[in-house]
């Protein structure tokens, strides 16, 4: 009974050193021109990575220009998914605000060629009867933009919504320059204990792993 509770023990053990060293590892991401951009955090998409930038502890995703694009090089810092910016006043002007609803984490995005961070933390909520947003029409031959009511475009959107400002960030605020040069490139850097020389997390590892914890070898990443 206590083989059988000790081997519990132990293959509990080994998941979680598993799971613990492979988070260790990462992707650093790095543009033609051998900028450091930050860290990869998943693919949204054939082609379209999202990248953590750690000073500024937030994401962006990156979108390839095609050819209907009207970027010449490189690639824009950020896609905003959302249907509408709003504004608290009938002019449409100050501070613009996004549904919190879009976004998780704190995120990079450039609209209209200026750049922003929207922070989830700074969501407020407030009714939607209060909220404006710019549209756009075509009117003998020239496009006008004019300032609506949220409600007027949006009848069923809820009573009280939750936004989040859009913060201006600068360029010079960035890491990097703009534009990135494309292509990327990835460097994998292990991290944890990569025994077997392979840049993968495996058996032998994770048996490592276990014989470190038990104080039968030396931790190398101490050394």
């Amino acid at each position: 009974m206590l083989k059988k509770k000790g081997f519990i023990c132990m293959m509990a053990l080994f998941l979680l050193l598993l799971g613990s060293a492979q988070v260790k590892a990462e992707f650093k991401v790095y543009d033609a021109n051998g900028q450091y951009l930050g860290i990869l955090v998943t693919l949204n998409g054939p082609g379209k990575p999202v990248i953590f930038v750690p000073s500024l502890k937030a994401i962006f995703r990156v979108v390839i220009p095609d050819w209907t694009s009207n970027k010449d090089t490189g690639i824009v810092p950020g896609y905003l998914s959302v249907v509408y910016i709003v504004y608290k006043n009938n002019t449409c002007s100050g501070s613009a605000y996004v549904d919190a609803g879009e976004f998780a984490f704190p995120y990079l995005v450039e609209l209209s060629n200026d750049l922003f961070l929207i922070d989830p933390d700074k969501v407020e909520t407030i009714q939607s009867n209060l909220l404006f947003t710019k549209t756009s029409s075509w009117e003998n031959g020239h496009e006008v933009e004019k300032c609506v009511s949220l409600k007027s475009v949006m009848p069923d959107i809820d009573d009280f919504i939750n936004i989040v400002p859009l913060t201006p960030l600068s360029e010079d605020q960035l890491p990097f320059k703009l534009p990135i040069k494309l292509p990327l490139r990835l460097e994998y850097v292990p991290g944890g204990f990569d025994i077997s020389g392979d840049s993968k997390i495996g058996l032998e590892e994770a048996i490592y792993s276990l014989q470190v914890a038990a104080g039968l070898r030396a931790n190398p990443n101490t050394k």
